[in-house]
């Protein structure tokens, strides 16, 4: 959760420099040191922040308290898939529990990216981003991968309504209102000379699975059962150097990835069409 704007407890004297949060520092988003925009050093420990300079009379800061939680994650269990693929082997004692979660956890990214690709508003992940006067860049949410899919982009508010066409990506010294993107930071071009709301669309980073009790993507649920099984033959099969089956269960998943391309459920997308009227 983004806590927006708290005064930290800590002594305002113009000596001390050290400061805590109310809630968990996860992030910090941006400090305000005497009512501008912190840009020096700052370290953290914990709930604890130390700033390189004493604040005279005032501080605040606006920070995550979590990481965002993600919307992919889905309602299929990875220790459900484990059963059901085990009792289709005659023997998977040798497979421990690592290489399976590292399989597991391939084939989740390889079908979030392959979704994604295809039907990426499944996936796009949404966050209102606030900077103040004079403040020169934002944090990018913990999670953000990307926004090179149809329909992400920065948008603006104004009066409350969030403009239908998002900001230009730019260069950074451009003087055409926009952003660019560098690191973990959202840089705003020009710098703005008053408060601004921002609505960030993006698409989120790859899912992890590390755990037995973890999920697989939203897109993969027990209908998609065959899919995962097969999946994971295909690296069995290659983990257990068997090229007859290795072969054939790569021919499965290739028509298992294309059935799940077909039907996984899409949101419908609308896109502009060129106006041909003007062409020569």
């Amino acid at each position: 959760m983004l806590r927006s704007v708290e005064t930290p407890t800590g002594a305002i004297d113009g000596a001390n420099k050290s400061y805590t949060t109310a809630y968990t520092l996860y992030q910090a988003v941006y400090i305000t040191v005497d009512g501008v925009i912190y840009t020096g050093t700052v370290t953290y420990a914990g709930n604890v922040f130390t700033l390189a300079d004493a604040p005279t009379a005032s501080i605040t800061i606006t920070y995550y308290d979590s990481a965002l939680s993600s919307t992919v994650s889905g309602t299929l269990l990875v220790s459900e898939i484990y059963t059901i693929w085990a009792r289709q082997k005659q023997d998977v004692s040798d497979v421990s529990d690592d290489i399976f979660l590292d399989w597991c956890d391939w084939l989740n990214k390889f079908a979030y990216r392959h979704i994604l690709g295809i039907n990426s508003e499944r996936f796009i992940e949404e966050t209102t981003m606030n900077a103040t006067s004079g403040q020169e860049w934002i944090y990018l949410p913990t999670d953000f991968r990307d926004i090179q899919r149809f329909g992400c982009g920065l948008y603006v508010y104004t009066d409350g309504t969030r403009n239908e066409t998002s900001l230009t990506i730019t260069n950074p010294n451009s003087s055409t209102a926009g952003y660019y993107i560098k690191n973990d930071r959202l840089y705003l071009r020009p710098t703005p000379v008053e408060s601004a709301t921002y609505m960030l669309r993006y698409a989120p980073d790859e899912p992890v699975i590390t755990l037995a009790t973890d999920y697989f993507i939203s897109a993969l649920d027990a209908r998609y059962t065959q899919y995962i099984v097969q999946a994971l033959n295909v690296l069995y099969n290659e983990w257990d150097e068997n090229l007859g089956a290795e072969g054939i269960s790569e021919a499965r998943f290739v028509r298992l990835l294309d059935e799940l391309s077909r039907n996984v459920s899409q949101e419908p997308t609308v896109y502009a069409m060129e106006d041909t009227s003007l062409n020569f």
